[in-house]
């Protein structure tokens, strides 16, 4: 059975799958059933597998990070294709010497439609109620594009992003992942080709594409306490060559990270903090494929020149798996 999320409550797929898989087996006629399959899929990517064995006991299983399905296998996509998600953004400068706090702040709407599984069209629109920065901006596009996402093998994922992301830059983005040992262990590929862009009197301007970036990913994750270590380097978004690492703890579902990124020119680092949303009503919230976003989040950056840079996707990898990994099940 493939349960999608996306839509509804991440864990609603497994929360009684034990108690699930006990009743059929009681009450199924068929006694040669040896294996049940449990996919929870991401827009109709698979993230998790959950591989009974029927001739155990259910009351404990391990997740796997196996794409393959049998062609017996029986499908399920109940999601609805079009969901609206709304955010409160929120810019604040502090410190000015004239002008001690200055903000700009509204409301965020963001249109993602699955057109078919793993293709994704997305749009966001940001409007301003106040805006302290730029009185005459009221509103602001940014992400938008389409993304393809497609599993090659049992530990393979891609995910492709062709748009404008942040409000800043225009291209094309990949990132490929290798997971081992169960999602243990990871190997990945960011790269992409990017150029300038500007949205100013509610027009678009843009500058040829001339930004390159490759960066290579080594992770270990820490089922025990939801932890991922990560490894990076290679060339970052502006030409700046260096390394870099990032740790993330995960508390049940409140995750707290830190970003710390070395280049030439540039030393960056990052404090970000996540907390879950509606956590207990998610699944009546998101039933008309309408909803508020899943998680409060907030990130401080300090930079020098701000050279150590990787663009933030809106529908990325991460953004994709979430916390539907491996990893993260085995802790929960």
């Amino acid at each position: 059975m493939y349960w999608p999320i996306g839509f509804r409550d991440d864990y609603s797929g497994f929360n009684d799958s034990k108690k699930r898989v006990l009743q059929f087996i009681t009450s199924s006629k068929n006694n040669t059933i040896n294996y049940i399959e449990l996919i929870q899929t991401s827009w109709g990517i698979p993230t998790v597998t959950a591989v009974i064995n029927c001739q155990q006991s259910p009351s404990s299983f391990n997740f796997t990070k196996k794409y393959t399905v049998s062609k017996k296998s029986k499908v399920y996509y109940p999601s609805k294709r079009l969901m609206v998600l709304f955010d409160i953004p929120l810019t604040v400068s502090y410190g000015q010497y004239y002008d001690p706090l200055k903000f700009k702040t509204g409301i965020r709407s963001e249109v993602r439609y699955r057109l078919s599984r793993g293709l994704i069209v997305y749009g966001q629109i940001d409007y301003y109620i106040h805006n302290e920065f730029d009185s005459d901006e009221l509103y602001k596009p940014g992400n938008i594009g389409i993304m393809a996402a497609r599993a090659f093998n049992d530990y393979i994922i891609s995910v492709t992003n062709i748009g404008a992301f942040h409000n800043d830059i225009y291209g094309i983005d990949e990132e490929i992942q290798l997971s081992l040992l169960d999602d243990k262990i990871s190997l990945g590929l960011h790269a992409g080709y990017y150029g300038d862009l500007f949205f100013e009197k509610n027009m678009f301007k843009y500058h040829e594409m001339e930004y390159t970036l490759a960066l290579f990913r080594a992770s270990y994750s820490y089922d025990t306490y939801d932890c991922r270590i990560e490894l990076k380097g290679g060339r970052f978004l502006y030409g700046d060559d260096g390394v870099g690492i990032e740790i993330t703890r995960v508390f049940n579902e409140i995750e707290i990270g830190f970003t710390g990124i070395k280049t030439k020119n540039d030393i960056a680092a990052n404090v970000c903090f996540s907390i879950p949303l509606f956590p207990k009503s998610r699944t009546s919230l998101t039933k008309y494929g309408i909803a508020p976003v899943k998680h409060f989040k907030h990130k401080y950056w300090y930079y020098k020149n701000k050279l150590g840079r990787e663009p933030k996707i809106s529908t990325s990898l991460r953004n994709i798996e979430g916390l539907a990994s491996p990893k993260h099940f085995n802790y929960m």
